[in-house]
C-alpha cells in the first residue's frame, strides 16, 4: 500500500501538478549517462515536481532519492524540499505536462514545464535552470495563444520518427480538441526530399500553426495525443 512520507502547508490553493518522476525509465533514474559514452555523470540528477497555485505561481521542488529509478536507495521525507519558484506564469493555471521534445533545449523532460493558462487562453512552456546545489528557478520560455478556445489542458504528441511539434489543447467550453504546431515539421525518409531538415517546413507564422480541430459530444477535461504510424 502506498504510504505517505511528507505534507507540505501551502500558502495559497493548489490548481496543477507536474513531477518529472514518472516520464520514462531513464528519466526516472537519479544519474544520467555522459553523451556518446557507457558512462555515468558523478553528479546525480534528481526528479523534480512542481506545484501550480492561485495567482500563477510555481513552487518547484526536489523528490530526492524517491524516485531513483532501479538504483537502490534510502529515501528520507527531508529528501523532498522546495528548491525555488517561478512568478508571472499566468491568472489560472490549471494543467501542467511534460514538454516531450524542444527544439535547442536538451533535456525537455527534465528542464521545461508544459502549462494552461485558461484564465488568458494561452499556453506555453517555462524553462527550468539550477542555480545551486540546492536551488532552482526559471522563467516562461514562450506561450500561444488562441481567443477562440476555452483551453482547460494541453499535451504534446511524441515526436518518435516524424517530429510534427505538435500540442494538443482541450476546449472545454467549445466542447472540442485542437491541435497546433509550434515547431518544424521534419520526416524521417531523407530520400522523400519532403521536409527532410530543420528550416524545410516551419510553421505557417513564427507564433505556430492552428492545425485543425475536432469536435466531441462532451466537454473534455483530459487528453493525450501520441505519434502513431
Amino acid at each position: 500500500m502506498p504510504t505517505v512520507v511528507k505534507t507540505s502547508a501551502l500558502t495559497k490553493r493548489p490548481t496543477a501538478l507536474w513531477t518529472s518522476a514518472t516520464r520514462s525509465y531513464w528519466s526516472k533514474d537519479e544519474q544520467q549517462r555522459i553523451p556518446n559514452y557507457p558512462f555515468w555523470q558523478t553528479v546525480p540528477q534528481y526528479a523534480r515536481a512542481a506545484i501550480a497555485v492561485e495567482g500563477g505561481e510555481l513552487q518547484l521542488f526536489s523528490l530526492g532519492r524517491y524516485a531513483a529509478g532501479v538504483k537502490p536507495t534510502t529515501p528520507a521525507p527531508a529528501d523532498i524540499q522546495q528548491v525555488g519558484t517561478v512568478t508571472g506564469v499566468g491568472d489560472n493555471i490549471t494543467h501542467m505536462a511534460a514538454a516531450k521534445d524542444y527544439g535547442g533545449v536538451a533535456d525537455p523532460i527534465n528542464d521545461l514545464i508544459l502549462f494552461t493558462d485558461r484564465a488568458n487562453r494561452r499556453w506555453g512552456w517555462v524553462k527550468l535552470a539550477n542555480t545551486g546545489e540546492t536551488a532552482t528557478t526559471g522563467s516562461v520560455l514562450r506561450t500561444m495563444e488562441d481567443s477562440r478556445v476555452d483551453p482547460i489542458m494541453v499535451t504534446m504528441a511524441d515526436n518518435y520518427s516524424t517530429q510534427g511539434n505538435v500540442l494538443t489543447v482541450a476546449d472545454y467550453a467549445g466542447a472540442s480538441i485542437a491541435n497546433y504546431r509550434f515547431g518544424d515539421m521534419i520526416y524521417p525518409d531523407k530520400s522523400s526530399g519532403f521536409c527532410t531538415q530543420a528550416g524545410a517546413c516551419p510553421t505557417y507564422t513564427y507564433l505556430g500553426e492552428f492545425a485543425g480541430k475536432l469536435a466531441l459530444p462532451f466537454k473534455p477535461t483530459l487528453v493525450h495525443s501520441s505519434n502513431v504510424p
